[in-house]
């Protein structure tokens, strides 16, 4: 059971990454994740996250 929520929660991550990503390029905001912020009344905070590889 633990593994089942382990692999559930990693999709759900991936599947907020990949909307999260393409919200930018929308010209009108029509996708699932904008849909989610109106139907619960929430904002979204946008963060950029910047990785040093050095």
């Amino acid at each position: 059971m633990a593994t089942f929520t382990l692999i559930a929660h990693w999709m759900a991550c991936i599947w907020y990454a990949i909307g999260n990503a393409e919200r930018p390029k929308l010209k009108s905001k029509v996708g699932w994740l904008d849909i989610l912020v109106n139907d619960t009344h929430q904002l979204i905070q946008s963060t950029k996250i910047q990785v040093n590889l050095q």
